[in-house]
């Protein structure tokens, strides 16, 4: 797995985009090295590409990174978290925790520029 890091849109948005395999342990430290390197404050939102990555997580892991959430609750609470993702079967996890984790905002889309226009 590789992960490329860069602040896009004046520095308001995190953009990572992740390529090769990539599990779940990969997605959860990689959230907790954002978290200890203060990369999630002072943004409007996160984009998380995954269209050059084979994402391997099911429903128990996502519960799992929405615990992790929820213990930042007053960080995750306050930005925008949007996937990028092509094959439809990747959809279900994001759609899964839009509409089941409300505390969060969380979005799935297929275009970059769609999901850049949802988090300004």
């Amino acid at each position: 797995m590789e992960t490329h890091i860069q602040l896009i849109n004046n520095n308001d948005i995190l953009y990572r985009k992740f390529e090769g395999e990539v599990n779940f342990s990969d997605i959860y430290e990689s959230w907790l090295y954002l978290l200890d390197n203060n990369y999630l404050v002072n943004i409007l939102g996160v984009i998380n590409d995954f269209r050059n990555a084979s994402l391997h997580m099911n429903l128990d892991n996502l519960q799992e990174l929405m615990k992790l959430f929820g213990n930042y609750k007053e960080i995750f609470s306050t930005i925008k978290l949007a996937v990028i993702m092509e094959k439809p079967e990747n959809f279900v996890l994001p759609i899964y925790a839009e509409l089941n984790y409300p505390d969060f905002k969380i979005k799935a889309f297929s275009a970059e520029e769609a999901a850049i226009n949802w988090i300004k």
